[in-house]
Formats: structure tokens, sequence, C-alpha cells
């Protein structure tokens, strides 16, 4: 993904930054996505468009959690 785009691309309810998720991280069956600055919500891109909608946003459950 083009660095200057990366650069502008925010979480639409927190609008904390978003980053590319490592391939190992993925969940199955994404190919790609974007993870929220605090690591609690991912955002898909498919066809190579990041789907920036809250209701397409993906929870990451965090170790030790209750």
């Amino acid at each position: 993904m083009n660095a200057a785009l990366l650069d502008l691309l925010v979480c639409p309810v927190t609008r904390q930054r978003l980053r590319p998720i490592e391939s190992a991280q993925l969940p199955t069956g994404l190919e790609a996505a974007l993870i929220r600055e605090d690591g609690e919500w991912l955002y898909p891109i498919r066809q190579g468009i990041p789907i920036l909608l809250e209701g397409e946003a993906i929870p990451i459950a965090k170790r030790g959690r209750a």
C-alpha cells in the first residue's frame, strides 16, 4: 500500500492511526488488513481497497484478557 495514503488512513470510530498487519497475524479468510494503533480492531483490505466502515471492523482478541 502506498505510504502516503497509509499516513492519511485512520479508524473511522476512534481516529487512531492504522498500519498493515503482518500476514502471519491475519485471521482466516483475509488476504490483507489494517490494524488500529491499539491493536484491538482491524479493517479488511479487499481487492486492494481498505474497507473503513465500522460494521466491517473485526475485533482482535487480546491474549491475557478475561
